[in-house]
């Protein structure tokens, strides 16, 4: 009868485990192997570029023997990047154009389920930088690189640690950091930056309104205002409020780890 019991329960758990695969693990697991990110067109300073298992040349220019060479560099990220519940991946190219650059950027590929895999334009991070990796995390890319103190001559090694927070708007790559804020009250804020052109802030609010809010002269913290300042986002380090019409309608907001 213990054996019996035993048996039993050893079924359930194999029942549950194999489950539990083909429910959680076989997207992510398929979308590894499906996204085939080698062979893939993406767009590199306004125009296409297609590599051929993971390499591209080209001529620098009509005839030149000298060639431009793009690859990729290290293993992509994976995850959803579009919120259409599909993981899509995320990847370092590395382009030597035959001169003393060497050019990193970061580029998406799309997982479009019946259609094919939509690769991105790509987005430069810098010159002879020391790439370290690249994640997704929560909707965003993050790419972890070094560069050099603007003091500093090309030739010494990367040590300057810096992150780099890319979004997608529509098919296209840019750089934008989405941050979620708890606030009292079970409201939330969602807010877009974009540190490369800080002319506005993105925000979703819990109770369904988006808003693009102007960035506004402010002595402490970040404060983005409409034209005659009935509402005002303001957010320093971890925190941030919005008052409307002088009365604080979303407060004690602060990030959600």
């Amino acid at each position: 009868m213990v054996n019996m019991r035993y048996a039993i329960k050893l079924v359930i758990i194999v029942i549950v485990a194999v489950s539990a695969y083909w429910i959680f693990g076989k997207s992510f697991h398929s979308a590894k192997n499906t996204l085939d990110f080698r062979n893939a067109t993406y767009v590199i300073d306004n125009n296409p570029l297609t590599l051929t298992n993971g390499v591209s040349e080209q001529e620098a220019a009509s005839g030149s023997a000298t060639k431009v060479t793009t690859k990729i560099f290290g293993e992509p990220a994976y995850g959803d990047l579009n919120n259409d519940s599909i993981n899509d991946a995320a990847l370092i190219m590395v382009r030597d154009a035959g001169g003393s650059g060497t050019f990193y950027y970061a580029v998406a590929l799309l997982d479009e389920s019946e259609n094919a895999a939509q690769g991105t334009n790509a987005v430069l991070l810098g010159d002879r930088i020391a790439p370290q990796n690249i994640e997704i995390s929560n909707g965003q890319i993050i790419v972890h690189y070094a560069v050099r103190a603007l003091d500093e001559p090309m030739s010494t090694q990367p040590s300057l640690g810096i992150s780099k927070h890319l979004l997608i708007d529509g098919n296209t790559l840019e750089e934008g950091k989405r941050v979620v804020f708890n606030c009292a009250d079970e409201k939330s804020i969602v807010a877009i930056f974009h540190p490369d052109n800080d002319t506005q802030v993105e925000l979703k609010l819990s109770d369904g309104r988006e808003l693009n809010v102007p960035h506004a002269i402010s002595t402490s913290g970040t404060r983005y205002a409409n034209k005659d300042g009935n509402f005002i986002f303001w957010n320093k380090g971890n925190d941030a409020t919005i008052q409307e019409h002088g009365k604080e309608t979303f407060r004690n907001c602060t990030i959600s780890q």
